[in-house]
């Protein structure tokens, strides 16, 4: 008998499942709902996008469309999840059912209530996370050649987006909280390297800040005042500052969350059977370490997606956990990060000219966690020796 699998999502983990459930089941009806309007596309590549409008590398085309089985429907929003009758009900009244469904809503960026406490649309306020943003600030920047811009956060997502705008000729300023950028992955001594070339093209960091706040004149930020009662003068604000998972729907079902994050099986299955679900909304295990956290990267979420779609076609298939590593470019630099830091344990460091690299080791030398700024040359051979736990020499 033939099936009906409905996708929630249009990212990585939905463009997997998507492509891999029409090779699967190709008699089977395969739907894709999405919020955005946009043709699926990469995220990862949205920093490129926002810089020097590098499109052809974005969106998912050619040979890396969608199957012609699959049914795309953009600009729709699933409304509610019934788990009993198993069917999703959209935005426009229309009720789809469902044989399975997989769940990759993704997630949101978090917002500042005190950037919204006046109950105005700040024309000159983005956020950092999808096309639907960049797009807004593409637009902005292309009309009003703002001179400034303050991007506030310490991920790499804000230090993304203060490339991405320094490479647009804007004068950025970082607002962080924390007391250094990339706290999570680097030390003190591996961000300096990152600082001063951040110094060199005259983008300024401020450390332990927040905004206590705001000026604005006809619905753009004028100035922000930090807590430490600094003012900065600004024609732009960035916030990237983190994320929330899009769980909502499954609250009203008997999906089991923790916190706002989807527990799964190692068949990417909820435990509702017939709903699976894989991407940013999930909890997953390192597969390295054990340890649990939200699912956050692209390569990882295109695995999980194809996990699940093997499992909802009913060839099962194992995940194993996720390979908690992260890469992006920067002011000139490739950055990766690899296995969670634990501050507990030392830190081994080699550095050449514009490059450093961190590791850390357990007592039999395994890899437990390395970080690489400028030179990735050895990057298979390292990523090797962390995921196979043989004894990493550093020399």
């Amino acid at each position: 008998m033939n099936k009906t699998f409905v996708i929630i999502g249009s990212s990585a983990g939905g463009i997997a499942a998507a492509r891999a459930l029409a090779r699967l089941a190709p008699k089977s009806s395969i739907v894709m709902i999405s919020r955005e309007k946009e043709l699926p596309y990469n995220k990862c590549f949205i920093a490129d996008y926002i810089a020097k409008d590098e499109q052809e590398q974005l969106f998912m085309t050619n040979n890396r469309a969608l199957p012609e089985n699959v049914q795309l429907l953009l600009g729709l929003s699933v409304v509610a999840i019934n788990d009993q009758q198993q069917h999703v009900s959209l935005d426009n009244g229309q009720i789809i059912n469902y044989d399975a469904l997989l769940v990759a809503t993704g997630a949101r960026p978090q917002k500042m209530p005190l950037l919204h406490s006046d109950n105005q649309r700040h024309e000159n306020l983005f956020y950092y996370h999808n096309l639907w943003h960049a797009n807004l600030l593409k637009a902005f920047i292309a009309q009003n050649k703002p001179k400034r811009a303050i991007v506030i956060g310490g991920s790499i997502s804000a230090v993304e987006a203060a490339d991405a705008l320094h490479q647009q000729g804007v004068a950025v300023t970082i607002v962080n909280r924390g007391k250094q950028l990339l706290s999570r992955y680097c030390s003190s001594q591996a961000i300096t390297l990152l600082y001063e070339r951040m110094e060199q093209l005259g983008v300024q960091v401020i450390h332990n800040a927040q905004i206590s706040d705001f000026t604005h004149k006809d619905n753009h930020i004028t100035r922000v005042t930090l807590d430490n009662g600094q003012q900065i003068e600004t024609d732009l604000v960035m916030c990237a500052i983190g994320v929330n998972a899009n769980s909502e729907l499954l609250q009203s079902t008997n999906v089991e969350l923790s916190d706002d994050l989807v527990n799964v099986n190692n068949h990417l299955q909820t435990t509702v059977p017939t709903i699976f679900a894989a991407g940013d909304v999930i909890l997953v295990h390192d597969r390295v370490s054990g340890y649990k956290k939200r699912s956050c990267t692209w390569p990882d979420a295109m695995h999980q997606g194809l996990i699940a779609a093997h499992n909802m076609a009913g060839k099962e298939k194992v995940y194993e956990g996720a390979v908690f590593l992260v890469d992006s470019h920067f002011f000139g630099f490739d950055f990766v990060a690899c296995g969670i830091r634990d501050k507990k344990i030392g830190i081994i460091t080699k550095k050449g000219d514009n490059w450093l690299h961190e590791f850390q080791c357990n007592n039999d030398n395994q890899l437990l966690f390395f970080v690489m700024l400028g030179n990735i040359e050895n990057l298979p051979q390292i990523k090797r020796s962390y995921l196979t736990r043989a004894q990493f020499d550093v020399a």
